[in-house]
């Protein structure tokens, strides 16, 4: 990007507004994983105004790029008294000024920018067993998957769903990209599993997409993982009027977020305000009802467009 509009986003962003005639021009905006860093460490505790020169010290360990380079956030949780536990999100400052131009350049302004793995987890009601479930995002060549508790994301990465053209369906009638899906996804969750160390395991596995093409992978998927394996509905149906489609999981967690600030939350806004003034961040009002953004999502072909592999809703 290097801070510059992407047209064909911006023609994107302007067609979806002009079709769904949206009146409001503030957004809470979900980026796709792959321009964001993501990770999840601990800290000793200590005093909340430690935190940011403490996360700032600690990343460096993990990240490849000098914080100056970046836009970024965390959110903190204290499990015990001497521990904290952060996960931490950035965003090249080059490309995070790209989204803001496009979105300015569209004529809109943004509540908030987050990940979305941060806006899928906002779906997952608190849970008091202490266990982690696995939410995964299907797209057409790619899925996004994100490890959550208690609405906080702690791994997120996408996989490339693209396999190889002579891979057969197995025994179990799983296609290429099920195959593929799932043993990333099992390896994934034996990673995450062996890095947290905890001895709760993962409880659900849900899945996001084209329904048609996820139901019959529940059953297969849930025998070979071990685990139960169910379409996302019960996670949406909670924050809408009625049923919407399950491709739009992510749009329904972002506008939680924007509606609700008392829940977790990652903003590349808090940081990245001087990054391109021309899209100066909205007060946090104006914004459409769940009524209205209910009815929105009920009709996608008028309010999803897709441009260069990105969805835009």
């Amino acid at each position: 990007f290097e801070g510059r509009a992407d047209l064909p986003l911006v023609h994107a962003i302007q067609k979806a507004f002009e079709q769904s005639r949206l009146k409001t021009r503030k957004v809470a905006v979900s980026i796709l994983t792959q321009d964001v860093l993501f990770r999840f460490f601990t800290m000793p505790a200590m005093p909340r105004n430690d935190w940011d020169g403490a996360v700032q010290f600690e990343v460096r360990k993990y990240i490849p790029f000098k914080m100056d380079t970046l836009v970024w956030d965390y959110h903190v949780m204290q499990p015990t008294p001497a521990k904290l536990e952060v996960i931490f999100a950035a965003i090249q400052r080059d490309t995070f000024g790209g989204i803001l131009s496009s979105l300015a350049a569209a004529g809109v302004q943004p509540l908030l920018i987050e990940p979305r793995s941060m806006s899928l987890a906002r779906l997952v009601p608190p849970e008091k067993t202490g266990k982690f479930v696995c939410i995964v995002d299907v797209g057409r060549t790619s899925a996004h998957v994100a490890i959550v508790r208690n609405g906080v994301p702690f791994l997120a990465r996408d996989i490339s769903l693209q396999a190889k053209a002579d891979v057969a369906p197995e025994a179990s009638g799983l296609d290429a990209r099920a195959q593929r899906l799932l043993s990333e996804l099992s390896v994934s969750i034996d990673f995450f599993m062996r890095e947290y160390a905890s001895p709760v395991g993962i409880e659900r596995v849900w899945l996001f997409g084209e329904e048609q093409t996820l139901s019959p992978w529940c059953q297969p998927m849930a025998a070979q993982l071990q685990v139960p394996v169910e379409l996302g509905t019960a996670l949406i149906a909670p924050f809408v009027d009625s049923p919407v489609p399950l491709t739009f999981a992510s749009a329904v967690g972002v506008t939680v977020a924007a509606s609700d600030r008392n829940r977790a939350a990652i903003d590349f806004c808090k940081r990245g305000d001087k990054v391109a003034p021309a899209a100066k961040r909205a007060a946090p009002q104006g914004l459409p009802s769940q009524q209205d953004i209910t009815a929105m999502l009920k009709t996608p072909l008028l309010v999803h467009t897709n441009t260069n592999d990105r969805d835009v809703h």
